[in-house]
């Protein structure tokens, strides 16, 4: 599976916004947010900006029949959606990306990784300030 897939996993996802006033389709603004932060978008106006720059790419899954969004509509839409329900759509596709990979887990950071090669861990409690890299 692979992005353009992501949207299937979504499409439970109930759009809490007016229909009559809907410019963009849910999916549309859940796949391109998924994405830019998936680029390393940092704020709603990195994710809009992720979107006006690889727009051609995305029309090749997506509808985006008025175009992309502006940062004010990922933040409403994001505001307004169950968190619950995304998280479960996005740990589902999460899921189909890692099927057939051996199962481990990873935990470390640059700075753990330096420390503890070195012997030097310090004072610091077991797993402060680790990133989970784990697929499950």
């Amino acid at each position: 599976m692979s992005v353009e897939n992501l949207a299937q996993y979504f499409s439970t996802i109930e759009d809490p916004r007016c229909s009559g006033k809907v410019e963009h389709r849910l999916i549309d603004i859940l796949v391109i947010a998924v994405c830019a932060v998936i680029a390393c978008a940092e704020s709603w106006d990195d994710i809009a900006l992720y979107g006006r720059s690889k727009l051609a790419w995305l029309r090749t899954f997506l509808e985006l029949r008025n175009g992309i969004p502006s940062h004010d509509t990922f933040r409403r839409v994001f505001m307004l959606i169950d968190p619950e329900a995304f998280e479960a759509g996005f740990a589902t596709w999460v899921g189909t990306l890692t099927a057939g990979f051996e199962r481990e887990e990873a935990w470390c950071t640059d700075r753990m990784i330096g420390a503890e090669a070195l012997g030097d861990v310090g004072d610091r409690p077991p797993n402060s300030g680790c990133l989970s890299c784990r697929s499950s």
